[in-house]
């Protein structure tokens, strides 16, 4: 099995466009829709997870609002 890259973005397009690029480069991605989910998926991966590409800044996980 391949190795893997977490992608964590709470946008499905981003996501689904950093997810084809890893693809391309030959290894598994992964994704995570906040930190906290990432965080999850990349302990259940148990080290396969070789690098993660994330948003700056994540306003479900770090309890900031846009308000």
């Amino acid at each position: 099995m391949a190795d893997q890259i977490l992608v964590v973005d709470p946008s499905a397009v981003i996501r689904r466009f950093l997810c084809d690029i890893v693809r391309e480069c030959g290894y598994e991605p992964i994704q995570a829709v906040n930190g906290n989910d990432g965080i999850k998926k990349a302990y259940q991966s148990k080290g396969k997870v070789k690098m993660v590409f994330a948003e700056w800044l994540d306003r479900k996980s770090t309890r900031l609002n846009s308000s």
